[in-house]
């Protein structure tokens, strides 16, 4: 079998027929596809790439069945496999020889080399580079964006939620809400309730809405006269869990109370809660005073009851910046009972909750990290700073493999992201020593590190209740989506001042990209309306419903477009008064002569034999906004 690469990246599977050593013709088997004309072809094994600097790569899969033979002993003929040596097979002949599957098998986008480029005006404003890219029948243009190019489905102002928005699902149906209007059963993974809090009126309202028949609207089924901290599902999503300022509260779909926790030290009221995170069934609240407080639900009662911290020791009294929940559910950190230490990606993963902590330390903070069961702790692993830490998540990063990353956010502005690797055994025998080690067997791996710059405005510095409101805050929300191209992602999305997309690929390292909006005071990922990926964004607009701009690929710290055209184009320009694109293309096409009278002077003699190819060339006026040819 050969693989035949054309020099327009036409891939076509080649079959020798032979007999013995006698080649008895060649026979075109199939067109696999089309690539980027190849730089290189490497065979390793069963695997062939073919490797391209104008575009993306490829990398094809070849599946070879055994050689077969006929066997004449018995009552009949049958086949089975050869056995003996390669000269035996070739002097055998049989009416099936072995043959070769070639499929595609995976592909590295890269926007590759491009002939001409130029900066053309984008819709909301940001001048984004367009270059003339690919060859022939994959030529055409390539965006490149400093923002994640999102568009605008709907505003949705009557979800507010300044302070907070979040979408979730609940597995019982919300009064007032509507199911899918697609036609086809109710998914089991949709978000069917939103949840938004503000600060104003005061002391606070939250919102309850569900979905509402309406396209792309919502129904507001309750209404809260307090601020909302933190709100989950709870008890196998049956409940939703709420976190206010000085309480805990356990609430039904329809958000009647069922049960109410005061955060009180006795009689005493304690300092009011300023973040939370809830991992079902545990609850983890942040005191102003820096004190933690933990919570546990009991399914079998249906309550929720404080747990006792003894097992933290000496860490109960300590003071903290930040602490969160990790939900490892790929089971990459685990418990080797060996010698009592946590490895990553162990033989057989099993989920596992953990606790991270940022404490306040006589030197530098220090981040800590608890297992839920008190047995199963963690030592430090110091974070170097002398600055006041803001937030400290632990969250994945990555599409289909994904790795934990640890996120150190600081007031000043300043974003230290970490990703988690196994320590090699190497280096863990040469820690023998008798000196104090941690027993985590993990280390963390500085990969970015960036300085976020905030404009200070009067609005921002008023000391009312209505500029706090408005004074835009900076969290870390992790979230995970599944694109338009079928591939899950798990993220990080940046609140406050220009707003930032965190991301990583199997491909790609981590990217920092800006958003389309200068200020996002809240964020979630919402599924709702059976579209993904789509966000619910909380700006100086108000609450609107985005999305992603689809066919996006990312190289870098940019995000790309591909248009495809089907031509080479050599020159381009961009007309800023009409907003228009000139570009000259040259394709390759047919040449046939014909006489005075029209007759075709040349018929090819079959149909493996090709027309001479002659270079056409064109200059064309090209629309932006569909990217179709309007005159040429």
């Amino acid at each position: 079998d050969l693989l035949v690469v054309l020099a327009n990246g036409a891939a076509i599977h080649v079959h020798l027929d032979h007999e013995g050593r006698l080649v008895r013709k060649l026979v075109a088997e199939q067109q696999i596809g089309k690539c980027p004309p190849p730089s290189v072809v490497i065979t390793e094994g069963p695997v062939i790439f073919i490797g391209s600097v104008t575009s993306h790569s490829v990398v094809l899969d070849c599946q070879k069945s055994g050689p077969q033979k006929l066997d004449q002993t018995g009552d009949g003929a049958h086949l089975h496999e050869a056995e003996g040596q390669e000269d035996d097979i070739d002097l055998i002949w049989s009416p099936e020889r072995a043959r070769l599957t070639i499929l595609p098998s995976d592909t590295i986008e890269d926007p590759g080399s491009f002939i001409e480029a130029t900066f053309c005006q984008r819709p909301y404003g940001e001048p984004a580079l367009l270059a003339t890219s690919g060859l022939d029948d994959l030529g055409g243009f390539t965006i490149f964006n400093k923002r994640i190019p999102t568009r605008l489905k709907k505003k949705i102002p009557a979800i507010a939620g300044r302070r907070g928005i979040w979408s979730m699902r609940l597995d019982q149906d919300v009064r007032g809400g509507h199911r899918s209007t697609t036609g086809g059963p109710p998914s089991t993974h949709d978000d069917n309730v939103l949840f938004s809090t503000d600060m104003t009126p005061v002391p606070g309202a939250s919102r309850i809405a569900s979905k509402s028949q309406a396209r792309l609207d919502v129904n507001i089924t309750s209404r809260l006269p307090m601020l909302t901290v933190a709100i989950a599902p709870f008890f196998s999503r049956s409940h939703l869990l709420q976190v206010t300022t000085n309480s805990l509260r356990l609430l039904t779909p329809d958000g009647s109370e069922k049960q109410v926790i005061k955060d009180t030290d006795g009689s005493t009221p304690r300092a009011k809660i300023r973040s939370a995170s809830i991992l079902d069934p545990y609850i983890l609240i942040l005191r102003e005073d820096d004190t933690l407080g933990l919570f546990i639900g009991e399914p079998s009662r249906g309550k929720v009851r404080r747990k006792d911290m003894s097992a933290l020791g000496d860490k109960q009294k300590a003071r903290y910046f930040a602490a969160s929940f990790y939900d490892d559910q790929r089971g990459q950190l685990q418990v080797d009972e060996g010698d009592a230490r946590i490895t990553m990606n162990s033989p057989a993963p099993s989920p596992s909750h953990w606790l991270v902590l940022c404490s306040f330390m006589d030197g530098p903070p220090v981040l800590q990290a608890e297992a839920t069961e008190p047995n199963n702790t963690a030592p430090d692993a110091p974070i170097q700073a002398d600055i006041e830490i803001t937030d400290a998540v632990l969250a994945d990063l990555g599409e289909t493999m994904t790795t934990p990353h640890l996120f150190i956010l600081f007031k000043t502005g300043l974003l230290f992201i970490y990703q988690i690797t196994p320590i090699p055994s190497a280096s863990r025998q040469k820690q023998g020593d008798g000196r104090s080690h941690s027993s985590l067997n993990i280390q963390f791996v500085k990969k970015m590190v960036q300085q976020l710059t905030e404009k200070e405005t009067e609005e921002m510095q008023l000391p009312s209740v209505v500029g706090a409101d408005k004074k835009p805050s900076r969290n870390l929300i992790p979230f995970k989506i599944v694109d338009q191209q079928n591939v899950p992602k798990s993220a990080v999305f940046l609140t406050g001042e220009d707003p930032r997309w965190i991301m990583k690929g199997d491909k790609t390292d981590v990217m920092f990209m800006h958003s389309d909006y200068t200020v996002v005071y809240a964020f979630t990922s919402c599924s709702m309306w059976d579209s993904t990926p789509t966000f619910l964004m909380n700006t100086e607009e108000g609450t609107s419903l985005v999305e992603w701009t689809p066919g996006l690929s990312f190289h870098g710290q940019f995000a790309f477009e591909r248009i495809r055209k089907g031509r080479t184009y050599s020159n381009i320009a961009f007309d800023t008064t009409t907003g228009l694109i000139i570009a000259a293309s040259s394709v390759n096409r047919e040449f046939i002569l014909f006489d005075d009278e029209g007759n075709n002077i040349w018929e090819r003699d079959s149909p493996n034999v090709s027309y001479p190819a002659l270079e056409s060339v064109a200059l064309e006026l090209i629309d932006p906004s569909n990217w179709a040819t309007i005159d040429g």
